[in-house]
């Protein structure tokens, strides 16, 4: 099986949508997965991840492809469950831009015994491809003192 948790593009958190950077950003990642043979989508009720998505639409073996449209937190929470991973570490340490993906594979090393490998975590491929530069959400100013970028 195959999972890539996606998260939703960049935030216009005051109407639960997206700004005019994250719709660009979910039609780059829309083109940029079309042709994955996708078993199905699973997408957050809120409304920045159903606009993200609404670009894009261990019992038995399972080579299905499956895209989850979500957010941080529940990327670091999933990431956490399946890796054995603490989820604060996750948050903390990492940083999965708007419309990143992030690939986990299983590997079945023993027969019946499946187990999740991550392969990328925040891929912004689509963003390098269409020549956008990431959205700043997400992250916060490298240096203090830069009033230009986001301090809390």
């Amino acid at each position: 099986m195959k999972l890539l948790i996606i998260r939703h593009g960049d935030p216009d958190y005051a109407i639960d949508s997206l700004t005019e950077k994250g719709w660009r950003e979910a039609e780059y990642l829309s083109k940029s997965i079309s042709d994955m043979e996708v078993k199905a989508f699973y997408v957050s009720p809120l409304g920045r991840a159903k606009d993200t998505a609404s670009v894009t639409r261990v019992v038995r073996p399972n080579n299905d492809t499956l895209v989850m449209f979500c957010h941080f937190g529940v990327e670091c929470i999933m990431l956490g469950h399946l890796l054995g991973i603490s989820p604060m570490v996750l948050w903390h340490g990492f940083c999965a831009a708007p419309t990143s993906v992030t690939t986990l594979v299983t590997e079945e090393r023993r027969k019946g015994i499946a187990s999740f490998r991550m392969s990328t975590f925040g891929d912004i491929f689509h963003l390098h491809a269409a020549g956008e530069k990431a959205a700043f959400a997400a992250r916060f100013c490298e240096m203090y003192d830069n009033m230009d970028e986001r301090h809390d």
